[in-house]
């Protein structure tokens, strides 16, 4: 399923036009249904300096599914985005949105629903005009996120990143995030400060990769990464915004035992799959970063 190798960075050339489509792709799961009808979605439909018919959201409901293939919410999420829009005053052709049931694998951070959103997309409009922008249904974009990130857009563009803000009860705060910051190696050790929701990335380049990698339930983010910017090999593909432009939301209470293993787990997965390509540093580095924020202990397999 993945494509590990290099890419030609030709395809993008003179590709793009000076208006491409952009896909959000919105999972939601976890029964954050409100969150995502009172934050998430409302920041979608606020942005303000983009062409809303060159906009389309795509919600996908990732929970658990019923015995038609949708889940318990399915209905109460596809009502709730109806009343979202009418009490925001949307016309139907502004910022189009679509619910889909996540068809693919459940659960694993959203990669399986993440991944039917993308390739939902990728056959609305020709990926090589389009960019998929990734949203937490627990996240926001602040009003001006999209126009900024499509503003940055160049002929070899390939992806935007823009700060975020961590918000949480215990902490807030942003990290600096430059172009340099930005290797295999970084996110090998640790994230220098990509999550999903500041994820802008060219339709087809993310079909070139494959999507995110089903396998991780966590992790997930840092693994698309490394493969990305494997994939851009030209750093002048990616566009860095030294600006916070979506807000991050830390839900540090959701911590329990059980996203814990499944920490451990996910790093075991990354550790098997990429230890042999980094240095015994950059290892180190990384285990000491996973034992300090999850109390990961590294066995090897």
């Amino acid at each position: 399923m993945m494509n590990h190798g290099k890419s030609n960075m030709n395809v993008f050339e003179n590709s793009q036009s000076a208006h491409p489509h952009i896909y959000v792709v919105i999972a939601t799961a976890l029964g954050r249904t409100s969150l995502l009808l009172t934050r998430s979605l409302p920041s979608v439909y606020r942005q303000v300096g983009v062409n809303p018919h060159l906009v389309k959201v795509i919600v996908v409901d990732d929970n658990p599914i019923g015995v038609d293939n949708k889940s318990s919410l399915y209905g109460a999420i596809s009502q709730g985005i109806e009343a979202c829009r009418e009490s925001m005053a949307m016309d139907d052709c502004y910022f189009q949105t679509v619910l889909l049931p996540n068809t693919r694998t459940k659960g694993h951070s959203g990669a399986g629903a993440w991944n039917t959103g993308i390739f939902h997309a990728s056959t609305l409009s020709n990926p090589r005009d389009s960019f998929i922008s990734i949203l937490d249904d627990d996240d926001e974009f602040l009003p001006r996120y999209l126009s900024t990130c499509a503003s940055c857009i160049r002929p070899r563009t390939i992806a935007v990143f823009a700060r975020l803000r961590w918000v949480s009860k215990t902490r807030a705060g942003e990290r600096v995030l430059s172009r340099e910051d930005l290797t295999s190696e970084a996110f090998f050790i640790g994230n220098p400060g990509i999550q999903g929701s500041n994820t802008f990335i060219s339709t087809q380049a993310f079909l070139e990769l494959g999507g995110y990698d089903e396998t991780f339930e966590s992790a997930t983010d840092r693994e698309l990464m490394i493969r990305l910017m494997d994939y851009c090999h030209d750093k002048a593909s990616i566009e860095v915004i030294p600006e916070v432009l979506v807000l991050h939301h830390d839900h540090e209470d959701r911590r329990v035992s059980a996203d814990i293993e499944s920490k451990h787990r996910a790093l075991d997965l990354l550790y098997s799959k990429y230890k042999s390509r980094f240095s015994d540093k950059a290892f180190s580095e990384s285990l000491r970063r996973a034992k300090r924020f999850f109390g990961y202990e590294h066995h090897e397999q």
